[in-house]
């Protein structure tokens, strides 16, 4: 994960903040919990699902 802020005084008390977080910055595969129901042994501990993949959330805010 990573996070940039950048703020910009428009004047005295006033100001903008621009933000861009990244999850998953690098898009690595990250697996999900391998299957734990011991009863079907075809299927125990393999792994199924894998976790999401990279994600950017952008922010503007006014900061007063």
């Amino acid at each position: 994960d990573a996070a940039v802020e950048r703020r910009f005084s428009l004047r005295e008390g006033l100001s903008i903040s621009f933000e861009a977080e990244a999850f998953n910055l690098f898009n690595r595969t990250n697996f999900d919990l391998p299957e734990r129901i011991a009863d079907d042994s075809a299927t125990f501990g393999r792994i199924f699902s894998a976790k999401a993949p990279r994600q950017i959330q952008l922010a503007l805010r006014l900061l007063f």
